[in-house]
């Protein structure tokens, strides 16, 4: 980057996105602050509910990379994004690649493109007779979802816990339970500007299956096989649209295959603070790049 482009780009600045119960974001985060502004810019941390939109200067933009209870403020959050797209600020990623993210049935439309999905049967408010189309899948005590939800809240296993439709407003994903997460736990793949990154492993808990950090998961990073970059790397050049960040979430079955578990594209936790020699500088360098400053 030349000075003089240098010079304008530190005329943005970046507002990163967090929520009411965690305002500070992580540790991941504030470490990404400090980057920024030792870069040269401004930058800061803010719950998005009390982000002032109109009075942002244009030139802000904002990383929603700590809103991590949006799907508890479904409609606010869609109302927040619509303003955004309203005004002449910018959200990276885009609004239209996060509302393609934010309701699980996206894992269809990979489907559709011949990816490796976990099997996957999306349930809307309107679908009737829930319990009989999970029933006509014969998946063994398989696991639901709500169908917009984060941090594994509302996570159970149809076996062990009735179902109840109410409980899912917003609607439901079911998949078949995949055993291998006792053994292999899951895989955190993460992209800039489709380009692989690094990656993270998550192991359960002893008797614990969802390997979320809520639920005492252990991480570390890892060095994935080729094969399982590739199956992440296709699911980033088949997205709808250009990303900045991208998580990729792999269910391990062995060295040469996986199951697209998710793809998180709106506030994933990028795990900077597992690669800290590097991640924060790629992750900016990228960021800048797919601004275009």
């Amino acid at each position: 980057m030349n000075t003089q482009k240098l010079s304008k780009s530190r005329d943005y600045s970046f507002l990163i996105a967090t929520c009411a119960q965690y305002p500070q974001g992580n540790e991941g985060l504030v470490q990404l602050k400090m980057a920024l502004e030792q870069k040269g810019f401004a930058c800061w941390l803010q719950n998005w509910q009390e982000i002032p939109l109109d009075y942002l200067d244009t030139k802000t933009i904002i990383l929603p990379l700590a809103i991590w209870d949006y799907s508890l403020h479904y409609s606010l959050f869609l109302e927040f994004l619509e303003k955004i797209e309203e005004s002449s600020l910018r959200i990276v990623n885009p609004s239209a690649l996060i509302l393609w993210n934010l309701q699980k049935d996206y894992l269809l439309d990979l489907q559709k493109r011949d990816l490796p999905i976990i099997p996957s049967l999306a349930l809307y408010p309107h679908t009737p007779f829930w319990e009989e189309r999970i029933g006509q899948k014969q998946w063994s005590n398989p696991v639901i979802k709500p169908l917009v939800g984060q941090s594994g809240m509302g996570v159970v296993r149809f076996n062990t816990q009735p179902l109840r439709q109410m409980d899912y407003p917003l609607g439901a994903m079911v998949q078949p339970f995949i055993e291998s997460v006792y053994t292999q736990g899951e895989v955190c793949l993460v992209f800039f500007c489709q380009e692989y990154q690094y990656a993270i492993h998550r192991k359960p808990a002893p008797s614990e299956w969802r390997a979320n950090s809520h639920y005492k998961t252990t991480i570390h990073a890892i060095e994935p096989s080729d094969q399982w970059v590739e199956i992440a790397k296709k699911v980033v050049e088949n997205l709808p649209f250009r990303a900045c960040y991208v998580r990729v979430d792999l269910l391990p079955q062995d060295s040469q295959r996986a199951l697209i578990s998710e793809v998180e594209l709106i506030e994933p936790s990028l795990y900077f603070d597992y690669y800290p020699q590097t991640s924060l500088q790629s992750f900016i360098t990228n960021l800048l790049e797919f601004l275009g400053v």
